[in-house]
């Protein structure tokens, strides 16, 4: 049970971190050119990294000028957390079995 409550626990991390990225980058008053330089590529990965939230807001809203960002946000978190867990149950049965330490 320690062990499900553990990959629960890390998954709503992954989840809502990305949730909230997604919410700074395109719904909060965040723009790339408030960061320095050094951090211009940071926000790049990050940005591609929510294209599967955008993309699920474009499909719903059916209008590319009409996104609702709470959607984006959803979609992020939704995606995220299943990554995250298909990950971590992954990694956990290979444990289990012998082959990773």
């Amino acid at each position: 049970m320690a062990v499900l409550g553990g990959r629960l626990i890390g998954s709503l991390v992954v989840g809502f971190t990305f949730a909230f990225l997604t919410w700074l980058t395109v719904g909060g008053d965040f723009s790339p050119f408030s960061v320095g330089p050094e951090f211009r590529f940071l926000f790049a990965i990050i940005s591609i990294l929510l294209i599967p939230g955008m993309f699920l807001g474009f499909l719903l809203s059916q209008n590319v000028h009409i996104i609702n960002i709470w959607l984006m946000v959803v979609g992020n978190f939704i995606i995220y957390f299943g990554v995250a867990y298909l990950v971590l149950a992954t990694r956990a049965k290979r444990k289990r079995k012998g082959g990773e330490a």
